[in-house]
């Protein structure tokens, strides 16, 4: 039986074609993963769906929202703008979103705004403004992540070798053991 592989376009044999989650076919499971990629859906959607609600979260907190308001669907329209074409992943825009809060909510309490639509405009540019700082705040935090596991790592490497001298192929005990000056 044929099937349409969605990353050539033409149809090949069902049993050569990789089946993804989407339930398409694929010419392989490489070019299924672009695809899934290109699609802008991270390997690690969980955690980017658990990022994207804190950053819907957070705007409703600027926009002094309680859950039963409805926020204008701009704003997900340009979430999804800033994740999917602009590559920047829900962590960074949070990030963003965060650093520039004390920015945010001076604007919201000083500056007059026609209506709520206007106010979420002026939110997001502040916010669209600063996305590289938050992408660059973002990385840093998880460059620090793996750097102090690596330290914990060589830690625990250190701590297993402490009284123990290598010299000359000869594994010598620093705390004795062998010692014979009784």
């Amino acid at each position: 039986m044929l099937v349409i592989a969605r990353d050539l376009g033409v149809k090949v044999d069902k049993n050569d074609a990789f089946k993804g989650a989407d339930g398409k076919y694929y010419s392989s499971e490489q070019a299924y993963q672009k695809e899934k990629i290109k699609q802008g859906l991270r390997q690690d959607d969980e955690h980017q769906k658990e990022m994207r609600k804190k950053c819907i979260d957070k705007m409703f907190d600027f926009m002094h929202y309680d859950k039963s308001n409805r926020m204008p669907t701009m704003f997900f329209g340009r979430l999804k703008i800033w994740n999917n074409k602009w590559g920047f992943d829900f962590d960074s825009i949070y990030e963003t979103m965060i650093f520039v809060s004390d920015v945010v909510e001076r604007a919201g309490k000083t500056k007059i705004f026609e209506s709520d639509v206007n106010r979420l405009f002026y939110f997001m540019g502040i916010i669209q403004n600063s996305l590289n700082d938050g992408k660059r705040i973002s990385e840093n935090k998880k460059r620090a992540i793996e750097e102090a596991k690596k330290a914990e790592q060589n830690a625990e490497e250190i701590n297993t070798d402490v009284g123990v001298s290598n010299r000359k192929g000869k594994i010598i005990n620093l705390f004795g053991g062998d010692d014979e000056w009784m």
